[in-house]
């Protein structure tokens, strides 16, 4: 799968009030809140990571895009897991590679045609909001519909950040 991303920072909650109004009037549709818990493991190449969505839904993920202020196109692998499956390789992980970080968020996920736009809400980082457009059979009609919906949410008027969130507890907040 593939998807063309973004990370806002925003400085505060009202921000993420604000684009909720705008998703609202836009006619996005509300998914619901999900609280995860993505453990990130030490990785040459991309980034690998398990989630745990509301303790019920597990996820080995794997994802490779450059690190950019702009939209980038991730390359993502994505298996489901029973928690079982879960903890077994997230002990195998942690034992082979190292982890790298704990990221744990409060996601409010709503979709607007082919994207996810994400309003996060991550422990000891703050507020944010990731837009990611899932790139179909046409590249061309997933740019346009990312500008689309950039330009509904004004994401011109904030500061875009580069990385995962991972790299940012990482980086000691330095961004």
């Amino acid at each position: 799968m593939k998807n063309i991303e973004i990370k806002i920072k925003f400085i505060g909650q009202d921000q993420l009030k604000d684009v909720t109004d705008l998703l609202k009037e836009n006619n996005a549709e509300y998914k619901g809140i999900l609280n995860q818990s993505d453990t990130y493991f030490n990785c040459s190449m991309g980034r690998l990571k398990i989630r745990g969505i509301n303790n019920e839904q597990f996820e080995l993920i794997f994802y490779t895009r450059p690190d950019s202020f702009d939209e980038e196109i991730s390359n993502i692998q994505i298996m489901t897991l029973t928690k079982e499956d879960a903890d077994k390789l997230k002990d195998f992980f942690s034992k082979a590679l190292g982890i790298f970080s704990v990221i744990t968020k409060r996601r409010e996920l709503w979709i607007y045609k082919n994207t996810r736009i994400h309003l996060d809400i991550v422990q000891n980082l703050g507020y944010f909001m990731e837009l990611e457009t899932v790139i179909g059979a046409d590249e061309g009609e997933a740019l346009k519909e990312y500008k689309e919906i950039s330009s509904i949410l004004k994401i011109d008027n904030h500061k875009k950040i580069s990385g995962s969130y991972s790299d940012l507890v990482n980086k000691n907040n330095n961004y």
